[in-house]
C-alpha cells in the first residue's frame, strides 16, 4: 500500500503545530503516516511525550529490529503505528524517498 508520509523535524510550539495538523489530516485519511525526526536525538523523549499526550501510536526507530541489508523500516499499514520516531542519527536522509510531502522545522515558529 502506498502511504503519504509527512516528515518533520521540530520542537516546542512547532512540534505541537505539526502534530495538531497531522491529527486533523489523519482524521480524513486514516492511512496517513508520520515520520518524526527531532533535530537532535536527545529530543526524542520530548517528541514521544507529545505523541503520547495526543494518543498517537508510535514506534521508536531504536526499538525496531534492523532488517537485513540496512532496509529502511516503514510505519505499518492501518494496523501499525501512526508514527515512526527517528531517535537515531543518520536516518533522516534514508527516509526522504518514502515521503510524498516533507516539512522541515524551523520555519513556522521561533526557535
Amino acid at each position: 500500500m502506498n502511504v503519504d508520509v509527512p516528515l518533520t523535524a521540530g520542537k516546542g510550539p512547532e512540534l505541537d503545530a505539526v502534530l495538531d495538523a497531522f491529527q486533523a489530516l489523519r482524521a480524513r485519511t486514516p492511512d496517513l503516516r508520520l515520520i518524526l525526526a527531532p533535530r537532535h536525538p536527545e529530543r526524542a523523549g520530548e517528541a514521544a511525550r507529545a505523541l503520547e499526550e495526543r494518543g498517537i501510536a508510535y514506534a521508536r526507530l531504536s526499538g525496531l529490529a534492523s532488517a537485513p541489508g540496512g532496509e529502511v523500516p516503514r510505519p505499518g499499514g492501518t494496523d501499525g503505528p501512526a508514527c515512526l520516531l527517528l531517535d537515531k542519527l543518520g536516518w533522516l536522509r534514508r527516509m526522504l524517498h518514502l515521503c510524498r510531502a516533507a516539512f522541515v522545522g524551523g520555519t513556522i515558529a521561533p526557535v
